[in-house]
Parts: structure tokens; sequence; C-alpha cells
């Protein structure tokens, strides 16, 4: 199967769209983080599933995950 840009952008469009539709903003401008990536494994790096799962710890975090 080759490779097809147009094929490509046109499932992009798709899901912009579906985003869109869904009534969030594709491309937000603003994202308000509650802790940095270092702050977060400094504080819970040492914590078990468990542990998290028990504190329910939520935080909003920016960046990419690399290792899971």
């Amino acid at each position: 199967m080759p490779f097809e840009p147009v094929e490509q952008y046109l499932q992009r469009q798709k899901n912009l769209e579906q985003i869109v539709a869904l009534g969030f903003a594709p491309y937000p401008h603003k994202f308000d983080w509650t802790l940095t990536p270092a702050t977060a494994v400094a504080k819970y790096g040492g914590s078990t599933a468990a542990q998290l799962e028990a504190d329910r710890v939520i935080v909003r975090i920016a960046g990419r995950i690399l290792t899971r």
C-alpha cells in the first residue's frame, strides 16, 4: 500500500471536524496545568498504582508521554 499524503490529509480533516462537532476547540490557545512533569515525578514517582488510585490524584500536565 503506497503512502498517499492526500488520504492522510483528508483523514486529518475528518478528525478535526469531529473534534469541532464535539464542541472542543481544535487548537486551544491556553492550557491550564497544575504541575510540571518534574514536579509530578518528584511528588508521585515513588507511589504505587494502588496508592495513586486510593488518593485519586488528578493533575493536568503539558508535554508528551515518552515512557510509562
